[in-house]
């Protein structure tokens, strides 16, 4: 009897192996066309986050923008020419409305930065999305429903980092256990990673390099392309720009340091009107009492960008040596690693 229950045990086991092995297998094959293991991405991203926080490892500075961010600053770069560490929290198709949900509440209290460095782009004239069409909130959903009451991750953060870096079925969880929330993202975002795990899209640090992935292997779709409007960001009652304002009053209020930055744009047409501007978010930032760094004088090289928007990697090197020199000239470099 004994022995008989024995192999009904084993046998048990036996199966529910291979049916993990079947859906493993099944899951590596649909994760390169799934859309969603991608997105924006604050699903790679936040359990890199939560993985530093368990080890009680900060950041001395921290990057957040759209896409032109995630591919345009470089990480490494500031480490080798300062010694201090930095972060690139940048989102696709991220405006300023997701600076409050992603950088504020959950990028900046994880690293505890010394400094941001908040990028001012088009976006910040984009009219504010609904909620069922902006593709940061839907991710941040999806997100927020995968996760415990702790703001953690269910797996214990350092086995969850390995076990996702392993496992297709794991990376996927989120989409499985909410697949309405995932389809209304998958409508938005269309992946094609070239079989890369969602991890090896981004590096250690949260940067993106083209020469592993660009938007001709994404596209996320959702606010329209709207360019920057003629005649200047009067008023700064425009949504995007009390979205920077209030971030700025929190991130000071923690003691933070804050620069707005600039990025370059490859397309003459649009760079010329976004120079036009140049000198009003000058004066937004002196306003804010925050530092400027201007890096509009990389644009229309085309050697160091792959699209009409984003640095490649020889691009992003030399935006983030610009970068670091002028976070010198403002002080905003720390003297001090965290």
């Amino acid at each position: 009897m004994r022995a008989v229950f024995g192999r009904g045990v084993w046998r048990a086991i036996a199966i529910g192996l291979v049916v993990v092995a079947g859906c493993e297998a099944a899951s590596r094959v649909a994760e390169p066309y799934a859309g969603v293991p991608f997105g924006v991405g604050v699903l790679a991203k936040q359990p890199r986050l939560d993985y530093l926080a368990s080890r009680g490892e900060c950041r001395d500075i921290v990057f957040f923008g759209s896409s032109q961010v995630a591919w345009g600053l470089r990480p490494d770069v500031v480490r080798t020419l300062t010694g201090r560490s930095a972060y690139n929290a940048g989102l696709l198709a991220a405006g300023p409305s997701a600076i409050e949900p992603w950088l504020i509440e959950r990028v900046v209290p994880a690293l505890a930065p010394s400094t941001v460095v908040l990028a001012v782009e088009e976006t910040a004239f984009y009219p504010a999305a609904a909620e069922e069409s902006d593709p940061v909130r839907l991710e941040l959903e999806t997100l927020n429903a995968t996760v415990d009451r702790a703001g953690v991750w269910t797996f214990p953060s350092r086995a969850s980092e390995w076990v996702r870096s392993h496992s297709a079925l794991i990376r996927l969880r989120p989409q499985l256990q909410h697949p309405d929330t995932a389809w209304r993202v998958v409508l938005r975002t269309r992946n094609r990673s070239r079989g890369l795990a969602t991890e090896q899209l981004f590096d250690a640090e949260g940067w993106v390099d083209a020469e592993k992935l660009t938007l001709d292997d994404i596209k996320v779709e959702g606010r329209p392309a709207l360019g920057f409007p003629q005649g200047g960001v009067r008023g700064r009652e425009v949504a995007g720009f009390a979205d920077i304002r209030a971030a700025v009053v929190e991130l000071q209020a923690r003691g933070v340091g804050v620069a707005l930055v600039v990025l370059p744009l490859n397309s003459s047409v649009r760079a010329g009107v976004f120079r036009q501007n140049l000198p009003e978010i000058r004066e937004f930032a002196n306003e804010l009492g925050v530092g400027f760094v201007n890096l509009f004088a990389l644009s229309g090289r085309k050697d160091l960008f792959f699209n009409e928007d984003h640095l490649n990697a020889r691009g992003a090197q030399l935006a983030t040596e610009q970068l670091v020199n002028q976070l010198r000239d403002e002080g905003l470099i720390p003297s001090a690693g965290c």
